[in-house]
């Protein structure tokens, strides 16, 4: 007899759990959270011309910087996955190929997703080590962020 009794008030907990998680409002602050998440949807948006950043694909924000004949990505993010889809989604704007990469430093946010974006792109760590560029950045940059990269490089070095 005890058996089916706990058999039978198990089952009507159960019920009665179920029912009031399946009615249940949520609350205010959940509300506001689900209201902030949406500032989070993964979207591109245009920084200036030719240059645009990724948002809501990962923790970090990824930038490509649209040149004449390739693109720069400045920190390609942390997971291989969500940076394929960023690739995707940048490739959507433009073709060319990846020429560079630019960490702005080297946790693995900013550079485990960089498998996904190279083929023959080199990498730029910007930091206290000296940086050897060997293609002319001109050719990638446009005048006014060359010359903000060519004197960080300068200062660098």
């Amino acid at each position: 007899m005890t058996t089916k009794y706990a058999l039978t008030l198990s089952l009507f907990l159960s019920l009665f759990g179920y029912c009031l998680s399946t009615f249940a409002q949520p609350s205010e602050a959940t509300k506001r959270l689900l209201e902030r998440n949406k500032m989070f949807e993964p979207k591109i948006i245009k920084v200036a011309n030719n240059v645009y950043t990724a948002i809501g694909y990962q923790v970090t924000a990824n930038s490509m910087i649209v040149g004449d004949d390739g693109v720069i990505i400045v920190d390609p993010g942390q997971m291989p996955l969500m940076a394929s889809r960023v690739r995707k989604a940048f490739e959507e704007i433009t073709d060319k190929p990846v020429k560079a990469i630019i960490y702005t430093h080297s946790h693995g946010d900013h550079v485990n997703g960089a498998p996904r974006f190279t083929r023959k792109a080199r990498a730029f760590k910007f930091g206290l080590a000296p940086i050897t560029v060997q293609k002319p950045l001109e050719m990638l940059l446009p005048d006014s962020l060359e010359e903000s990269v060519h004197r960080t490089l300068k200062d660098l070095t």
